[in-house]
């Protein structure tokens, strides 16, 4: 069997769906199951070659100017200058008018080039194609090529919700809605996470709901090295966020006040590791916290690796699970999940964690959820959960029971 995956995330460097197929590539053994595996992603980098083969998955790459950073532009602009002046006045045009793109969706700039590179590639040859939505600019690509190759086996992989997307711009529901109910239609399968299949079970008829498939994010277990010695008074203790925080749908300004509560404590510190706007912070930062800048997917692993503590700060989406939160997990690793609300989607998973407090957004308790976040801290950052315990907690989770739902998925007959 070969199979394309189609992601606009940068794989194999970075991205949470770039961490997902790793995960079902390497640890889950995908990768020796097809016959065949390739990713067809963007450049960062323009000197980035078009065609590679990476630790046996062969990637395609190419150029999305929506993608393509202002400094790389520059850097390319005397050796491409044709590919760097169009570029150039696509932004120009963006910036002025940016009205005339506001309400996009798909994104027709980045679904149009991925389409053309699926001709490129020949991709109707592929057994099957997964669009990672993520970005439904990969699924509109792999629709349109469908339409034009009747035979072509679209399965979606669905990490976000569509047309129930809080975040999204309410002048695209309309769009979203009518997108969503035509891919549907068109999709061999839907691999995608039970809250949005339960949300799809009260839209779509009973034939589209038989496509879905319910998977959760994948978990890679490894044994954790336990180490029951408390930290002394005065030693660091690293509390840890690791992600993006996004306007309008992470707000950390909350976890932000309950650490500067416990500032006095000079064995507790606060970094955050990730892509953040400084601007969601209103300019003050305790003094026991830090931006550390972001790091790589091969980096990720370290940093959690020498935090004491993992912290969540919680999605304002009630029907979006932060995939991090399946990192968090597979450490062992004390967590402290900073919700929004009370039916915060992360309660589902970590309700049963056994090193885990769930604290909620209510400025009435600010002082009591500080005085609490500080003895949890102090009380368990040198504890783990054994690594045995987490398999039988989360069996459904693991990247082996994943990989077998993508796999299975992938080998259906046609709609």
């Amino acid at each position: 069997m070969r199979v394309l995956f189609v992601t606009t995330d940068h794989y194999p460097h970075s991205g949470a769906c770039t961490n997902i197929l790793k995960k079902l590539f390497f640890d889950g053994g995908l990768l020796q199951q097809a016959d065949e595996v390739h990713v067809l992603t963007y450049k960062y980098d323009y000197a980035e070659p078009d065609f590679e083969e990476l630790e046996g998955v062969t990637i395609h790459r190419t150029f999305l100017w929506s993608r393509m950073s202002v400094s790389q532009l520059k850097k390319h602009a005397k050796r491409h200058p044709l590919a760097i002046s169009k570029a150039c006045v696509q932004r120009l045009i963006q910036k002025l008018f940016p009205k005339l793109f506001r309400n996009e969706f798909p994104k027709r700039g980045t679904y149009k080039q991925l389409f053309r590179e699926l001709l490129r590639i020949d991709a109707q040859t592929f057994d099957a194609i997964v669009p990672i939505a993520g970005d439904f600019a990969t699924v509109q690509a792999v629709w349109m090529l469908k339409k034009k190759y009747s035979h072509v086996n679209m399965v979606i992989y669905q990490v976000d919700p569509c047309a129930t997307n809080l975040t999204a711009l309410k002048e695209t529901l309309k769009k979203r809605q009518t997108f969503e109910d035509r891919v549907y239609a068109e999709a061999k399968a839907v691999i995608t996470t039970d809250i949005i299949c339960k949300e799809q079970a009260t839209r779509q008829p009973a034939e589209i709901i038989s496509r879905f498939v319910p998977m959760e994010f994948p978990v890679v277990f490894e044994e954790q090295k336990v180490n029951e010695e408390n930290y002394a008074f005065g030693q660091s203790v690293r509390c840890l966020f690791v992600g993006n925080i996004y306007g309008g749908i992470r707000d950390p300004r909350y976890t932000l006040r309950l650490f500067e509560k416990i500032k006095n404590i000079e064995a507790i510190r606060f970094d955050i590791v990730g892509g953040v706007d400084e601007a969601d912070f209103d300019g003050h930062f305790p003094d026991n916290v830090r931006l550390c800048g972001s790091c790589s997917l091969e980096e990720m692993g370290a940093i959690m690796g020498s935090a004491s503590v993992l912290i969540n700060i919680g999605n304002k989406m009630k029907n979006q699970v932060p995939s991090k939160i399946f990192d968090y997990i597979a450490t062992g690793k004390p967590i402290i999940n900073i919700c929004k609300c009370r039916d915060c989607p992360t309660l589902k998973y970590l309700q049963d964690y056994p090193l885990c407090l769930n604290l909620f957004e209510e400025d009435a308790l600010l002082d009591e959820q500080a005085e609490l976040l500080k003895d949890f801290i102090l009380e368990n950052n040198a504890k783990r959960v054994k690594t045995e315990s987490l398999k039988e907690l989360y069996r459904e989770c693991s990247v082996d029971y994943c990989a077998k739902i993508m796999y299975d998925a992938l080998r259906r007959k046609g709609n």
